[in-house]
């Protein structure tokens, strides 16, 4: 992990123009923060493959469940629509209508799945921000005479 803890310019290699001051220290947080930029995106990279790997492999078994429990349904409609007669037939709609919900099933599957690794890789390359807390340097020269 990257640390967060604030870091001091050593004061020598500060000068004493204001501007020039300024672009040291431009400088120094430019390298920090490409620093913590690249930390910060290897680790979260490393997270984002993981939890991606892990809603993949989710969503494989729940998909493949879903398509054998629809395909069960298809058989069942079409031995029904075969084999039954007369007032039997009457059962044909509660078996289209499983048919239909597991269709639904498999679609908002797929649907989630999309969706939620969308989420995961909106991790995968984090921002570091920077801000300037204070510049300027307050120097005594003399004491007062009292």
């Amino acid at each position: 992990m990257f640390d967060s803890a604030e870091q001091e310019i050593p004061m020598s290699d500060i000068p004493n123009n204001i501007d020039t001051a300024k672009t040291v220290v431009d400088e120094f947080v430019g390298n920090k923060r490409q620093t913590l930029q690249s930390d910060a995106t290897e680790q979260a990279g490393a997270q984002v493959a993981q939890e991606v790997d892990r809603l993949t492999k989710y969503y494989d078994y729940r998909e493949r469940v879903a398509q054998d429990k629809l395909d069960n349904a298809r058989n069942t409609l079409e031995r029904q629509r075969k084999e039954l007669v007369g007032v039997q037939r009457n059962i044909l709609p509660v078996t289209e209508a499983q048919v239909r919900d597991r269709e639904a099933i498999l679609t908002t599957l797929t649907e989630e799945r999309k969706r939620r690794i969308a989420e995961a890789e909106k991790f995968r390359y984090p921002a570091v921000a920077d801000s300037l807390k204070s510049l300027g340097r307050i120097e005594v020269v003399g004491g007062m005479d009292a």
